[in-house]
């Protein structure tokens, strides 16, 4: 009986565990495709942008990514309503990105709590934040601005 009674207690804490191992996989791999746009940050601030490369080659590599000239130097993904504003420079410098879609607004949180945890510093929170990632290859700033339309992320290289 008391041998029965431990064999018991013991499944019960496996199941328990395993439920708990079985979590963590899913969680990660639902971040990775919440936010699919920053599979490669900061190495890569968006999607395949990269300020090694000029203005001109990052507004072709976003071709790629459905993103298309809606006004003169204004990219934008009809899809979600995800807009790239480039500044007039011959390298890439400085940027900013407008999330607008219902599926950002609804994770700020989340992608605030993703991008701060892969800075060298912080401060402010998912309202208003500045970042710093001086860790890359090439390192930059990032503000995060979020109203209730949309989130501004503005990059600038240091």
């Amino acid at each position: 009986m008391r041998k029965a009674l431990y064999i018991l207690i013991l499944l019960g804490w496996v199941a328990v565990l395993n439920g708990c191992t079985e979590s963590l996989p899913q969680d990660e791999k639902e971040d990775k495709i919440q936010f699919e746009d920053f599979q490669n940050f900061p190495e890569s601030p968006f999607i395949k942008l990269d300020f090694s490369q000029s203005v001109k080659d990052n507004q072709q590599d976003i071709n790629q990514f459905d993103f298309v000239e809606t006004d003169l130097l204004v990219y934008t993904r009809a899809s979600d309503s995800t807009s790239i504003i480039f500044e007039d420079e011959e390298s890439l410098n400085t940027f900013k990105i407008y999330l607008k879609s219902r599926f950002y607004l609804s994770k700020n949180q989340l992608l605030f709590d993703y991008l701060a945890g892969k800075s060298t510093a912080f401060s402010g929170d998912k309202t208003f934040a500045e970042m710093t990632f001086s860790s890359t290859k090439i390192p930059f700033s990032l503000t995060y601005f979020t109203t209730t339309e949309f989130i501004r992320l503005s990059y600038s290289k240091l």
